[in-house]
């Protein structure tokens, strides 16, 4: 058990008090014991000059006795009490005489008879100063030195050990609050950073360092470290946002930025700080905060924006594809009597004369309508791609006379197109698409200073040995080669790397959607060609398309669309809700040869069709009708006689498609318009094969 330095004091004290005491008494006694047999020892010494009256023989010894004993004065006397001598001792020092004042020295008379030979002869006396209290005053000092002294270092001992004892208890807390601080900032995850501003020195945690990357004492401590391992695009905006704390009364900042790991990339951090510390002037000098990696956090937020860019682009593209549908029918139902009336009108005008030739061009426009049509259904994923042998010469002088009409005459077009480049198997629609959006990104990126659009086509050939089928991964042979070129603000390095990234665009908000590019290379590589770009900032941009050429010419494939048309005298019911195109087509068909009986009215198709079901070798119905749908008639007729051909002709409908078609029974499948040689041939493959 440790004491207290009050219990040690009041026990040195009492034990020196009681020692004191003890001691006082017992050398008192003992002294003026030792006097009185001293001066007894004097009388017996003096005894016989006494007798002999001889008063000069013991003078000289009762002085020495006097001094040696501290005598005050000693006093020689006769048995009548007549005193023979007296022998004073040297007076006091000023000490003694002080305490001797204050009575701290008193004065003893101590008196013996004088005896010689067995009688009285007189008497000494002596007046002794009992000096015992005075010299025990300086031994007591001395002890209560000693005991200051002993009081002294118990208590510096003692604090010493309270110190040490303290000194641990104190440095196992901060060892503990260390640790829990430590386990604290591990536990979230925090790197922790303290910045003296007069020294601009900066103390970066393990756990700073390690999230990104660093070991410990691998970057310098200094402001500077961090400044340079920031994003270079959040130096100016990070800097502004602390010094304006730095300046307010509201110390403390929170921001996302990017730091630089010891990979060279960078990762996202949310670091926040306040400044602890101020001087005198309330000048911040010291300030301290956390960074929290939030990089996966960011990942995570980037992919949800960019997830929510695609159900935001897809809901776009069905609601265009809806729209899209809706257009198609009504439009192809539009077409569909101007084709089959130019058509016929044609058919009866001399091929010299120039109402054919006016004729002729009717019949071109309503084949561009069409193919318009079946650009819109397949940019919203509505058609099936049909690839064909096609002069890409043809659809590209197609596409450039649209785009004369909607450029302005800032730009100017250039065309260099070779008219026997030769045939490529490709889908006409994708086609246009490639050079329509092609075009137009040339149009965007010249629109405010002008400039030229240059549209190439050629045919070239790559041998074994060109360096293209390595580069290029292009098998040798003959191509074809579609170069779009403009004089526009090109584009840097690292934009060309993701031109044809899905969802990257360099537009303004609501002029892009990112997909065009990603759609042209899809559709590039999808014919088996290839897309290279070249551009430069300031400097305008290059797009080259490598189609196979095919060795099939068109003409070979043309003359084919230039058969003669099949002709029949078979009996058929159409059924269409739109007059102009049940009327239409009764008398393309009546001029085939066909018996021929149109309808408008569904109910009232099924109720002729059964009470004379025999009467009828072919069904033409449409999909889209009111109260009932082409599908549901084609199936009611067909329970009714399921040996009869039924043909559904349809502008567009979400509901069925070719394959449901035939799979409840239907045996064709046709879009609208359709042509007067398209519905010769497909009613005569029906027919025909009823009959086989």
């Amino acid at each position: 058990m440790i004491m207290t330095i009050k219990q040690i004091r009041n026990i040195t004290w009492v034990t020196l008090l009681v020692a004191f005491c003890i001691f006082v008494f017992v050398w008192e006694r003992k002294d003026l014991a030792d006097h009185q047999e001293s001066l007894e020892q004097t009388a017996v010494v003096i005894a016989p000059a006494l007798w002999n009256l001889d008063a000069n023989g013991p003078v000289e010894y009762l002085k020495l006795a006097c001094q040696l004993d501290n005598y005050a004065k000693i006093t020689v006397y006769a048995v009548t009490d007549k005193p023979f001598f007296e022998i004073e001792a040297r007076k006091p020092g000023i000490i003694a005489r002080t305490f001797k004042r204050i009575g701290l020295i008193p004065l003893i008379n101590m008196e013996t008879d004088i005896h010689y030979k067995g009688s009285k002869i007189g008497r000494i006396s002596a007046l002794h100063y009992h000096d015992t209290i005075y010299t025990h005053l300086y031994l007591l000092l001395t002890l209560g030195l000693i005991a200051l002294v002993v009081q002294y270092f118990s208590r510096a001992v003692l604090a010493n050990q309270s110190l040490e004892v303290r000194g641990k208890e104190r440095t196992q807390d901060l060892r503990k609050s260390e640790e829990r601080l430590h386990l604290a900032l591990d536990g979230a995850d925090l790197g922790m950073w303290d910045w003296d501003m007069t020294t601009d020195k900066v103390y970066f945690s393990p756990r700073y360092l390690s999230m990104l990357g660093y070991e410990l004492n691998e970057l310098p401590n200094t402001l500077a470290t961090w400044n340079n391992l920031l994003h270079p695009d959040d130096k100016a905006w990070v800097n502004k946002v602390v010094l304006d704390c730095l300046t307010q009364e509201d110390s403390n900042w929170s921001i996302e930025c990017r730091l630089r790991q010891k990979d060279g990339t960078y990762r996202w951090i949310l670091g926040r700080g306040k400044v602890v510390e101020y001087d005198r002037n309330n000048k911040p000098i010291r300030a301290a905060g956390t960074h929290l990696d939030i990089n996966d956090q960011k990942q995570g937020e980037l992919e949800r924006t960019k997830l929510e860019v695609r159900l935001t682009q897809a809901q776009k593209m069905e609601a265009i594809g809806t729209l899209a549908g809706g257009i198609a029918h009504d439009f192809n139902n539009i077409l569909t009597p101007i084709l089959g009336y130019a058509e016929m009108v044609q058919y009866g005008l001399p091929k010299e004369s120039e109402l054919w030739a006016n004729q002729q061009e009717v019949l071109n426009a309503a084949d561009r309508a069409k193919n318009l049509v079946k650009q819109i259904l397949a940019f919203s994923r509505q058609s099936e791609h049909e690839r064909k042998p096609l002069q890409i010469h043809l659809i590209v002088k197609e596409a450039i006379k649209l785009l004369r009409a909607s450029i302005p005459t800032t730009i100017e077009i250039r065309e260099d197109i070779d008219t026997k480049s030769g045939t490529a198997l490709a889908d006409p629609t994708q086609i246009h698409q490639i050079l329509m959006n092609l075009c137009t990104n040339a149009y965007h990126a010249m629109r405010e200073t002008g400039g030229i659009l240059a549209v190439e086509l050629t045919q070239i050939e790559i041998e074994r040995a060109d360096t293209k089928v390595t580069a290029l991964h292009l098998a040798p042979g003959s191509y074809l080669l579609l170069k779009i070129s403009d004089t526009g603000t090109g584009m840097d390095r690292t934009t060309v790397d993701r031109i044809f990234d899905p969802y990257f665009t360099t537009k303004k908000k609501g002029e892009g959607t990112g997909m065009g590019l990603s759609v042209v290379h899809g559709i590039v590589k999808s014919h088996g060609g290839h897309i290279t770009v070249y551009s430069e900032p300031g400097q305008g941009t290059s797009f080259q398309i490598y189609l196979p050429r095919i060795a099939t010419s068109s003409t070979e494939f043309e003359a084919k669309l230039k058969e003669d048309i099949p002709l029949g005298k078979e009996r058929i019911l159409i059924v269409d809700d739109e007059e102009t195109v049940v009327r239409m087509e009764q008398q393309m068909l009546e001029h085939l040869g066909y018996k021929v009986t149109a309808m408008i009215n569904c109910e009232e198709a099924l109720h002729a069709f059964t009470a004379q079901a025999d009467d009828f070798d072919l069904i033409i119905t449409d999909m889209t009708m009111p109260h009932m749908t082409g599908a549901e008639l084609s199936q009611k007729i067909l329970a009714i006689r399921p040996d009869i051909p039924i043909i559904m002709c349809t502008g567009f409908s979400e509901l069925i498609n070719e394959d449901k078609a035939k799979a409840i029974g239907i045996r064709e499948y046709v879009m609208k318009p359709v042509v007067r040689q398209e519905m010769a041939k497909v009613v005569r493959k029906v027919l025909d094969v009823q009959i086989i």
